[in-house]
């Protein structure tokens, strides 16, 4: 128990200097001995090896899970308030939880987490983010939706491509498939436009152009997330694939 501890952290300060110590993105682990190290340094790390902790829906509310001995845990640390630390995607390093949960836990005031941090977290969507932006699959029911389906923004695409084929690229025969990426607000607009595949600048440029140009708003995503009471619209992020053939 003791070589395991050395490698573990313990919080279980009422108080921590102003000073933050973080850990770098190569993995390193923070020094258990450091004084100035605390709680809001933690925030945007991964930690594993959690033991042991209550898990609350908010802070100070309802109790949800309270971890047993016989697994690890791996989480990202979010935000702090006062004396309680928001831990997200929460996974069995065992893998007996088949899906990831989160919620709030104490880090102080005699709340004992034991736990390394090991450098920058993993990608996840934090359910606490009301502008996080979700991905589900292409068919699945929370996907975003265009009004006409698949075949309308086809018959719609493959007009605009040839109503804005690069003059060059189209005399030098430049042809591709390109996927263009983006956001699907939750008014049903789009934003944040990126390119998946290169072609060349002025083809990647006019495929962008195209998808901005649909001429109706989607159907944003409705979903229920963990400890939501209802359904509610999210941001989601869709993949639309545009070809530019010369005909």
């Amino acid at each position: 128990m003791k070589t395991v501890i050395t490698l573990l952290i313990c919080i279980a300060m009422a108080t921590c200097s102003s000073a933050k110590r973080g850990t770098s993105s190569d993995g390193e682990v923070a020094n258990s001995n450091d004084p100035v190290f605390c709680a809001d340094s933690l925030v945007g790390n991964e930690l594993i090896s959690l033991y042991p902790f209550m898990l609350y829906d908010k802070p100070d509310g309802n109790l949800t899970y309270s971890c047993d001995y016989e697994n690890g845990y791996i989480c990202i640390a979010g935000e702090i308030k006062d004396d309680w630390i928001r831990l997200d995607y929460i996974r069995s390093n065992t893998d007996k939880l088949t899906s990831p949960f989160y919620g709030w836990s104490k880090w102080c005031n005699n709340d004992s987490i034991l736990f390394k941090v090991v450098g920058k977290g993993f990608p996840i969507v934090s359910p606490y983010d009301e502008n996080a932006v979700y991905e589900f699959p292409t068919y699945s029911p929370e996907y975003p939706q265009y009004p006409g389906g698949e075949e309308a923004i086809e018959q719609f695409l493959k007009k605009e491509v040839q109503k804005r084929y690069p003059p060059t690229a189209r005399q030098m025969g430049v042809q591709g498939r390109i996927m263009v990426s983006f956001v699907v607000e939750k008014d049903g607009t789009m934003s944040d436009f990126r390119i998946q595949n290169s072609v060349n600048d002025e083809i990647d440029e006019a495929a962008i152009e195209c998808i901005k140009n649909l001429p109706k708003r989607w159907k944003p995503t409705r979903t229920k997330l963990e400890f939501d009471t209802a359904e509610r619209t999210v941001r989601c992020k869709v993949k639309l694939p545009v070809s530019f053939r010369i005909e």
